[in-house]
């Protein structure tokens, strides 16, 4: 756990999350599919399982190469 009580996991996964929206936005999307396949990777069981949804609509948008797609799947996963 961390400070504000979130695992170490969680954090990986958020700090990913924004590295794949920050290459969705320059539209490398190359490179949002490597990272989308890592986040699978190396997100916990739980995590993936809580955002199931969500991620198969994320991945759904990073076919479509949209980033607006991208970036409102995003909004949903973090709740910004």
């Amino acid at each position: 756990m961390t400070k504000n009580g979130a695992s170490v996991s969680e954090d990986s996964f958020v700090f990913n999350l924004g590295r794949l929206w920050e290459v969705a936005i320059l539209e490398h999307w190359d490179d949002a599919v490597y990272l989308y396949e890592f986040i699978q990777k190396i997100t916990s069981p739980e995590i993936k399982k809580r955002f199931s949804k969500e991620l198969k609509g994320l991945w759904t948008e990073i076919e479509r190469q949209s980033c607006e797609g991208v970036d409102k799947a995003l909004e949903k996963i973090l709740k910004w």
